[in-house]
Formats: structure tokens, C-alpha cells, sequence
């Protein structure tokens, strides 16, 4: 018999054969007493790698067993993390006696280990910086039970994106990442087109001989509308303003059921049949009814103006609104206020007044004798839509110079009666017929609203 470690006894054996690093294998010497009488104590050491760590002791004490009967000694070991796989791990057995040392086989322990890059520390997030960039940042951690060489990390741009920093993926290279080791990188990207949500789902690590795994996307962004205050023009005419609102959706997202409120000034109506968004009119009703709402547009009427409810606003698009007010004649403006989200905007007009004074005369005598005085009556009306401080006179062929009759003001749509005093001049002898002509004018300007002939008679005979 031979002694040291030379592998005499084939007595050493590992179960099971193939295993990953953290888990645990048992390792038995077991061997038969072939002789006639029993065996001395034996003391079995297990010799092991150092890929390989006993849970206890690494030396087990066998007691005596009669002939025929087996001597056993068993460890648990446990494979360190981490290991290349493939590793091979070699265990021995040392058996010694009272008197001689002999070696055991040598069992082989094949470890299969592998990275793991798709795990709950693995990943890619979406943030928001501005309304018009992102940031995406790769996270990667090898929480397998194995190193990886080499690594290499692309993470493209997400979907409706492209990078600030330079075209196609995001690159990242390490010659080996361990287990537990963990890389990072991050870039920003431009949104160039509206989509549902940002998410870069497109990241892959490469390692190994090509093996390939994708990265979760763990974090992402759903874009957000962003209202832009609204641009309000009005176009004001005599009796009635239009109005024009222009809604604008700055963001990438759509914006839905946007409810804009116009606020008229007093006085001051909206007109039947004139609520339009994008050009299609709208039924301004009294109420809400949501069975009969349209999913385009709806638009409900309230005592100081309208509510115009828009069903959806794309990403980077507009709505146009346009609807009329009328007001009395004689208004002097105001200003019509549009809310719509956070914005608030105020626009103030001027209507577009309009002067028409209409005279009529009445009662013109067919003939008047020279220096006989006679009586018009001059019927005026306030057509217009501002209150009128007139004068009237009168002049004409064979009518004597008489000074302008100053009359009260004329309230809009008023009108009065005035008697106009007319004299026959007995020095005018060209001619028999008489011409009247009435002038109405602004009595403190002096400026004429209408004039014409307005009555015709004849110089009358003398006997």
C-alpha cells in the first residue's frame, strides 16, 4: 500500500455534478472494510478549492466498523460567487489512519454560472426635462451569478425622439462587469413628433459570444398637453362684434375636453347661429345635456356669455372658435374676457358708430305774400348710435336770413317735432316761385348732418 495523497481509494464522490455558484453540493467518501477484523478510527479530510466552502467542518471522524460493513464521511459545501462558467473544481479526500495516509480520487465539479442584465436593477427610464426634451438613463447590474466580458449597452432613442447628442444608439462598452457590478449612462433627446408615451423599450446588452438580452423599460413618460394662452381678435361693426379665439396645444400631447368660457360685457349677446369651432356651427343650447353632446363640440349658453367645450386638441395642433354679439345701438364697447385652463385673456373694443339724422318737412304752405312769416314743421329722427345735439335753420330763394333754432339733444332712435319760421323777403323780385331747403347741424361743431330741398311754394299775387 501506498501512502500520501496518491488516489488509491476510489471512495469519493459529489452530488450533483453541475452547479451554480451559491448553491450547495455534498460530498461523501464512502468505502467498504474488507478485512477480518474491525477498522482503527479513521479521520476523512476533504480537500477543496477554493471555488468551494464547507458549511462546517472540513474533516469528518469515522468510528470503527466490523468487517464488511462501510465507513462513511459527508460534508456540505457551498460554491463561491462568483465563477466563470465552465469552471472546473476539483475535490479530494485525505483518509488517514493510526498509521498511514492515503489519497482519494479526485471528483470534478462543473460550474455553470451566467450574467443577468434583465433583472429588477437592470433597466431604462424616461424623465422629463422641458416641454420639448427628455432624458433617458440606462441602468445595468449584473445580478447573475456570474462575470460578463465584454458588455456592451445601446440604447436607441425612444420612439418620437432623436438624440441631442448625436445619431442612432447610445453606446456604452466595459471589458467585464462581475456580479454585482453596475454601469450607468444617460443622454437627452429632442421630441420631434407626438406619440401615446415615451418609453425606451429598444436598450440591449451584448456580452459573451453574441448573447444578447434586452433591457426592461422600467420608466416612461406619457406626454402632456401644454395650453398656450389664447389669441383673441375681435372685429367690432355697428351693431355686432366678431369674435375670433385660436386655441393652441403646444405639447406633445392631446388635450382633451378643453372648455373655454367667453364672458361678454352687459348688453352685449351672443347672436343665433354664430358659435362655430374649426368653421362647424354649434347649437348653443340653454343647458347641458350629455346624451345629445357631440364628441366633437358642444357649446352651452350662460347669463353673462357662452361655455365652448372642445372635445380634443391634437398634439402641436390649434382649434379656432368664432361666434357674433349684438348690442343695442349707442353702446360704447367693453371688453369680452376668454378663459381657457390656467390663462385668462382680456380683449376690449370699440364699436364702429354710425350718425344718420333723417329730417322730413311738413305742413309747406303753397303761397306766401312778401313779408308774410309762415310755420314748417320739421319732424327729425335719431337713426344713429349716438345721442345728436343738433340746430336747425333754413334758407332758400326768397327767404329772409334768420338765425339757426338750437334744439334739445336727441336721444338714439328719438325723434321730435320743431316748428321752423320761415319770412318771405320782399326785396327778392326775381322770381315768383319760393325754394326752401332745411339744414340740420351739429350744434357745436357746426358740421351738416343732411340738407336738401324739402319744400316749394310761390310768392303770392298782388291785387
Amino acid at each position: 500500500m501506498t501512502g500520501g495523497y496518491d488516489p488509491v481509494l476510489h471512495a469519493l464522490s459529489v452530488e450533483p455534478r453541475v452547479a451554480r455558484p451559491g448553491e450547495t453540493v455534498c460530498i461523501e467518501f464512502r468505502t467498504r472494510n474488507l478485512g477480518a477484523a474491525p477498522s482503527p478510527p479513521t479521520t476523512v479530510t476533504f480537500m477543496l478549492p477554493d471555488g468551494l466552502e464547507a458549511l462546517a467542518s472540513g474533516e469528518a471522524e469515522v468510528e470503527p466498523v466490523g468487517p464488511g460493513a462501510e465507513l462513511v464521511a459527508t460534508i456540505l459545501a457551498r460554491v463561491r460567487l462568483p465563477l466563470e462558467d465552465g469552471t472546473q473544481l476539483s475535490v479530494q479526500a485525505l483518509v488517514r489512519l493510526p498509521d498511514a495516509e492515503f489519497g482519494t480520487n479526485v471528483c470534478a465539479l462543473l460550474v455553470r454560472s451566467r450574467p443577468v442584465f434583465d433583472g429588477p436593477a437592470s433597466g431604462t427610464f424616461v424623465e422629463v426635462l422641458d416641454v420639448e426634451t427628455v432624458r433617458v438613463r440606462a441602468e445595468v447590474t449584473n445580478e447573475g451569478d456570474g462575470p460578463a466580458h465584454p458588455v456592451r449597452v445601446a440604447v436607441p432613442a425612444p420612439i418620437g425622439c432623436e438624440r441631442l447628442d448625436g445619431d442612432g444608439p447610445a453606446i456604452l462598452e466595459a471589458q467585464r462587469l462581475d456580479a454585482g457590478q453596475r454601469i450607468a449612462f444617460a443622454f437627452n433627446a429632442r421630441i420631434v413628433r407626438p406619440v401615446a408615451k415615451i418609453v425606451a423599450d429598444a436598450g440591449e446588452v451584448r456580452f459573451g459570444n453574441g448573447r444578447t438580452c434586452a433591457l426592461p423599460a422600467r420608466g416612461t413618460v406619457v406626454p402632456e398637453p401644454v395650453l398656450a394662452p389664447p389669441r383673441v381678435e375681435l372685429l367690432p361693426f355697428r351693431r355686432r362684434v366678431k369674435c375670433e379665439i385660436e386655441l393652441r396645444n403646444d405639447g406633445w400631447g392631446d388635450a382633451r375636453d378643453v372648455t373655454v368660457r367667453i364672458v361678454l360685457p352687459p348688453a352685449l349677446k351672443i347672436a343665433a347661429n354664430t358659435v362655430a369651432v374649426d368653421g362647424v356651427l354649434l347649437e348653443c343650447r340653454a343647458k347641458r345635456n350629455r346624451k345629445a353632446e357631440p364628441a366633437f363640440a358642444h357649446a352651452v349658453r350662460l347669463e353673462d356669455g357662452c361655455a365652448v367645450v372642445i372635445g380634443t386638441i391634437p398634439a402641436r395642433e390649434r382649434a379656432r372658435i368664432t361666434l357674433a354679439a349684438a348690442h343695442p345701438a349707442g353702446r360704447n364697447g367693453g371688453t369680452i374676457g376668454v378663459r381657457a385652463g390656467e390663462h385668462a385673456v382680456e380683449a376690449p373694443f370699440v364699436p364702429e358708430h354710425v350718425r344718420d339724422v333723417r329730417l322730413r318737412l311738413a305742413d309747406a304752405p303753397r303761397a306766401i305774400a312778401p313779408g308774410e312769416t309762415t310755420r314748417l314743421m320739421a319732424q327729425i329722427v335719431n337713426a344713429g348710435d349716438l345721442v345728436e345735439k343738433l340746430q336747425l335753420s333754413a334758407f332758400g330763394c326768397g327767404i329772409a336770413p334768420s338765425a339757426p333754432v338750437r334744439l334739445r339733444p336727441l336721444a338714439v332712435g328719438a325723434k321730435m317735432t320743431v316748428p321752423l319760421e320761415i319770412c318771405f323777403n320782399p326785396e327778392d323780385e326775381e322770381s315768383d316761385k319760393i325754394s326752401v331747403t332745411a339744414i340740420v347741424s351739429d350744434a357745436e361743431e357746426a358740421s351738416i348732418v343732411p340738407a336738401g330741398p324739402v319744400a316749394r311754394g310761390e310768392r303770392a299775387r298782388q291785387s
